[in-house]
C-alpha cells in the first residue's frame, strides 16, 4: 500500500483495537518462552513483553505503524496476519541487535 493508505489505516480505531489484541497475544507467548543461550535477546524480548502486558495501549501506535509496513496489512488482514506481523517486528521493537543475536 502507499504511505497515504498506510497512514489512514494506522489511524483507524477498529484496526488499532485489533493490533492491541495481537500484541497482547504475542507478548503472552514471548513471556512464556523458555530461556535460551542468547541472554541479551531473551532479556530484551521479555522486558518488552512485560511492558506490553502491563500497558498495552501505550504500545499500540508504535506497533501499528511497524506492523503495517512489515506485514503489508490492510483492514481485511486476518488475525493470523496481524499476529505474524507482530512477531516479525517484535525483536526490532525490543531493541534486539545483530550483536545480541551473535553472543
Amino acid at each position: 500500500m502507499a504511505y497515504t493508505d498506510d497512514a489512514v489505516l494506522a489511524e483507524d480505531q477498529a484496526f488499532q483495537n485489533r493490533v492491541r489484541m495481537s500484541i497482547v497475544n504475542t507478548a503472552t507467548a514471548v513471556a512464556s518462552e523458555p530461556s535460551t543461550t542468547k541472554n541479551h535477546v531473551d532479556d530484551k524480548r521479555s522486558t518488552l513483553a512485560k511492558s506490553v502486558l502491563n500497558d498495552p495501549q501505550s504500545y499500540v501506535q508504535r506497533f501499528t505503524n511497524a506492523m503495517i509496513r512489515a506485514g503489508s496489512l490492510t483492514t481485511t488482514s486476518t488475525d493470523a496476519n496481524l499476529d505474524a506481523a507482530a512477531s516479525a517486528v517484535w525483536n526490532g521493537m525490543a531493541g534486539v541487535t545483530s550483536e545480541d543475536k551473535g553472543q
